[in-house]
């Protein structure tokens, strides 16, 4: 039975959210199209994907192209311990600690940026992105900390998964949250809302965006689990990887002495000698 004739509310919301999502996105493919043709002889037509940051363009544009740092680099961040990532970019590149995966599910991410900027509560442009992104890549939505309508759902998220993102990260809110946790790909954001924008407001995809107090160009690498958001400027990220690899050798090999030996940090920190070094009275 056609799920729209079988009285099921939320069944039928969703059929209208694919249906129109699916709609939207081949409005963008056929845009992407009529772009590529010879254009018309007059001073307003404009392509809708620019090809570089310096192509003429209106206030608002989507870049296709963007350099992502090399494949080798981001596949070693994934094995360094994540508090030295925190620790060398600074508290300039956290995220606001409010935008946390979907339901509080385990989840982890680690890409490279394509930005999605929103000038509405309005998820267009996310549609948008949908057309530049690669496999591997994160999917920063920049909607202003907006939390009273949602801007990304489970046919998003969907499409996301069948391009091979590596995840959504989304200052403002989301809905379909059931959907997307059924997806499985990781999906942070700030809140959760049961309805969602329109689907018509212009906005710019692949340009600097401000997501949850931080700066985020295209191709930086962004790192997300249970604990939050971090942001490694794409131009940083080889010097930060350095770091955090011989920080993270020297931990690993702690974890695994403590493991074995079942000691604790009282005695690997030096005992009661570090507390007294610090000024404080140890009284027997």
């Amino acid at each position: 039975m056609d799920p729209m004739e079988s009285g099921d509310p939320a069944a039928s919301r969703r059929n209208f959210l694919m249906s129109g999502a699916a709609a939207a996105t081949a409005a963008v493919a056929a845009a992407v199209v009529a772009a590529a043709e010879p254009p018309v002889a007059t001073a307003a037509a404009q392509p809708l994907f620019a090809t570089s940051p310096d192509a003429p363009a209106g206030p608002h544009r989507i870049v296709s192209r963007i350099e992502r740092p090399p494949v080798d680099v981001i596949a070693r961040f994934r094995k360094v311990v994540r508090e030295f990532v925190t620790d060398a970019v600074g508290r300039s590149q956290w995220m606001d600690p409010a935008i946390k995966p979907v339901a509080d599910r385990d989840w982890s991410l680690c890409g490279p940026a394509v930005t999605v900027k929103l000038e509405a509560v309005d998820h267009l442009m996310c549609i948008a992105a949908l057309g530049v992104a690669q496999p591997g890549d994160v999917i920063v939505v920049a909607a202003n900390g907006v939390t009273h309508t949602s801007v990304w759902g489970g046919g998003l998220t969907l499409s996301a998964k069948n391009l091979g993102a590596e995840g959504v990260v989304v200052d403002g809110a989301v809905l379909d949250s059931h959907m997307i946790l059924e997806r499985g790909l990781p999906v942070f954001a700030r809140g959760r809302h049961p309805a969602h924008g329109t689907w018509e407001t212009p906005g710019s995809v692949n340009v600097p965006v401000s997501c949850g107090g931080v700066v985020v160009n295209p191709g930086d690498i962004v790192f997300g689990d249970l604990d939050g958001v971090v942001v490694v400027r794409r131009e940083q990220a080889l010097a930060v990887l350095e770091e955090c690899e011989a920080k993270s050798k020297i931990l690993l090999a702690t974890r695994a002495r403590m493991n074995a030996s079942k000691e604790t940090f009282f005695s690997l920190r030096g005992g009661r000698a570090l507390f007294e070094k610090a000024g404080v009275t140890w009284v027997d």
